[in-house]
């Protein structure tokens, strides 16, 4: 079962970390995140050539690991926290920027045997799923976003995948006198 979900912010004005893994889970999230990254860039500039590749944040990074931790650790698949508050965003403004653009695209696979996932197959269901759906490719392909974090993270029975995407607060033109 491989489920999806997006949230975009538009932000004008204005944790914990996940436990240590294993150095074979690490590797093999840090693999998918990766595969993650070049394949959304991939359909980034073939469906929208006229905007440059996101550029991959570490900070930004470290906050989709931490996203992805959360759910694998039993938080909510949801953007929305139970408390109406939006976890991605308010760690990119309290840890990135107060201000910009900010999204986000979720994903989780389910596995009820629990066999451990292949990172190079996972990656490609990942960003299969968010291209198919209006509004993961609407995220992607934003001119927006300018900078993107991906973080991978699986417990027992389940992986999940988020991709986080900022971009520099929008200049409005001056009214001539």
């Amino acid at each position: 079962m491989t489920l999806v979900s997006r949230r975009t912010l538009i932000v004008s004005a204005a944790s914990v970390l996940p436990a240590r893994l294993s150095f074979a889970e690490e590797d093999t999230a840090r693999l998918a995140e990766r595969l993650i990254e070049a394949a959304v860039n991939q359909g980034r500039m073939r469906l929208a050539p006229e905007l440059p590749a996101l550029i991959d944040q570490p900070m930004l990074d470290a906050i989709a690991r931490e996203r992805s931790a959360d759910m694998s650790h039993g938080a909510p698949f949801a953007h929305e926290d139970p408390s109406g508050g939006y976890p991605a965003i308010e760690k990119m403004r309290a840890r990135y920027s107060r201000f910009g653009a900010m999204g986000e695209n979720i994903m989780m696979t389910f596995d009820p045997a629990g066999r451990g996932y292949d990172p190079k197959d996972f990656a490609a269901r990942a960003v299969k799923s968010w291209f198919e759906s209006d509004g993961h490719r609407g995220n992607i392909l934003s001119a927006a976003f300018t900078h993107c974090g991906t973080g991978v993270a699986a417990s027992r029975t389940t992986v999940y995948a988020t991709q986080v995407f900022w971009g520099p607060a929008m200049k409005h033109p001056q009214p001539r006198s």
